[in-house]
């Protein structure tokens, strides 16, 4: 692929297109991993993902235009002195201010935004505009894998089906004395238990609190007033797994990925690919 492109048979771009329709004709015909209607499926999420960038790379634009009209390109070139005879530590500048904007903007609505308003004191200080390029390349590309933003981790986590969640763990006060196990899910124990741990097979009593990420509450056996009773095997991963790691009269907060909870289908109250947090309370084991 690499020689395909150094010879000018196809650029990235076209390359790219050529590896989706191969793996769409292997995951279609060869392995059979996909249907039609699974095919749509992914057509619809590479679409939502795509329109994402895009409208990111649309509002960047229009604030590009609009910073030009109030000329900030101009008053960073005059600024540009400060830096007259250091171009090292000008680059130095724009490597740390690319990182922390790599950190919660696109990599490509920050170049469109910030780099016609740098160019002015590139060229007044006699920085090659090459090696400025690469410095801005590098240093945005950096950021963008870095947390707690970082636009291309929330990519592959859409991509891959995975939560970012166990990456915020140790620095989430909240997360205090989390667990997490190896399916992901993050399990913190608020009061200890003294009686026994539930089976995958057992029907289990429980007082639960469910809400999203942001605190917004999708369904409450507490708000109700009323404990809740099921099989364990009859219920989401998350809860099938955190119960029997509880004991009876034990509560615990389950942070629940979205592979762990309703995937992309979703339900009424819970988006498709939304994290979940419980408190689970353990009343009994039946």
């Amino acid at each position: 692929w690499w020689g395909d492109s150094v010879y000018e048979y196809y650029a990235a771009t076209e390359g790219g297109g050529i590896a989706v329709a191969y793996a769409t004709f292997l995951a279609v015909f060869v392995f059979r991993a996909l249907d039609l209607k699974g095919l749509w499926r992914a057509f619809l999420r590479a679409a939502r993902i795509s329109a994402t960038i895009y409208l990111l790379v649309a509002a960047a634009t229009i604030l590009s235009y609009a910073l030009n009209l109030l000329g900030i390109s101009s008053w960073v070139g005059e600024a540009a002195i400060l830096f007259e005879g250091q171009p090292v530590l000008f680059l130095f500048a724009i490597a740390l201010l690319m990182l922390i904007l790599g950190t919660f903007l696109d990599i490509g609505a920050a170049i469109l935004i910030f780099v016609p308003i740098l160019m002015p004191a590139i060229y007044k200080l006699g920085v090659d505009p090459l090696q400025a390029s690469m410095v801005v390349m590098l240093t945005l590309a950096i950021g963008l894998i870095t947390p707690p933003v970082g636009v291309v981790l929330y990519v592959v986590m859409r991509v891959g089906k995975v939560s970012l969640l166990p990456f915020f763990v140790p620095g989430d006060p909240a997360m205090a004395g989390a667990v997490r196990t190896d399916s992901g899910l993050i399990i913190t124990e608020i009061t200890a238990g003294t009686g026994a741990s539930p089976i995958a097979t057992d029907k289990v009593t429980v007082h639960y609190h469910g809400t999203l990420r942001d605190g917004t509450v999708f369904d409450s056996s507490v708000d109700r007033g009323e404990p809740a009773s099921f099989g364990l095997n009859q219920v989401i991963a998350c809860w099938t797994e955190g119960v029997q790691l509880m004991k009876v009269g034990g509560k615990s907060r389950l942070v629940c990925s979205s592979d762990l909870a309703y995937g992309d289908a979703g339900r009424p109250g819970i988006p498709p690919g939304a994290a979940l947090v419980f408190e689970v309370e353990l009343i009994g084991i039946e």
